[in-house]
C-alpha cells in the first residue's frame, strides 16, 4: 500500500506485478470515537 499525493486518491494497493488493484479516498468523519476508528481500521486491514 502506498500514498499517492499526485493523484486525486489518498492510498493505492498494487499487486505483485505492480498493477493497481485498489484506490482509496479518505474522508473526514466528525465526532468519531477512538473505538469507531479502531474498528474501521481493523476492517480495512
Amino acid at each position: 500500500m502506498s500514498s499517492n499525493r499526485d493523484s486525486h486518491w489518498d492510498l493505492t494497493v498494487d499487486d505483485r506485478n505492480g498493477q493497481r488493484m485498489l484506490v482509496i479516498e479518505v474522508k473526514t468523519k466528525r465526532n468519531a470515537s477512538p473505538e469507531w476508528a479502531a474498528h474501521l481500521r481493523r476492517n480495512i486491514l
